[in-house]
């Protein structure tokens, strides 16, 4: 058994966003919050803090400029993955200052409802092959700094 202490996570943003109201819909899913709800997305960190998370993940899985550019914003990447990584910070030193914010990064391959696993569960075997080394490129990549 092992003796590593636990690192508690925080939950889901986008539905903690969709649950108090804030748009979520595609292209820019969460980080939409970062411009239209900044107050509600401190309010979702914190509150994963004040449950007993001890790391946060910042919305930032679409604050690239692939994402961004969908809706004319491509050149404020760096503006808002900035302005999501202060509210996280805020919302930590708020709470629980000892705690870690932690960043979130998107494999810039296809966005999530595009990949082909999605329907995995209909496939054939040999699709599920495909399937699988799909999803280890896709983790391979994601752990690839860029």
């Amino acid at each position: 058994m092992s003796t590593t202490p636990l690192l508690l996570l925080d939950g889901a943003t986008g539905t903690e966003f969709d649950r108090r109201g804030v748009d979520i819909g595609m292209p820019l899913w969460s980080a939409q919050a970062i411009f239209n709800a900044p107050d509600v997305l401190k309010e979702v960190h914190a509150s994963y803090f004040e449950a007993g998370a001890d790391a946060i993940i910042t919305n930032t899985f679409r604050t690239h400029q692939r994402s961004l550019a969908k809706v004319g914003m491509g050149d404020h990447a760096e503006e808002l993955t900035h302005q999501a990584v202060s509210i996280a910070c805020d919302a930590r030193d708020a709470v629980k200052p000892e705690a870690m914010v932690l960043g979130s990064k998107w494999v810039p391959i296809l966005d999530t409802h595009q990949l082909p696993f999605r329907n995995a569960i209909r496939s054939s075997p040999q699709q599920l092959v495909g399937v699988q080394n799909w999803k280890r490129w896709c983790q391979t990549a994601a752990a690839v700094p860029q």
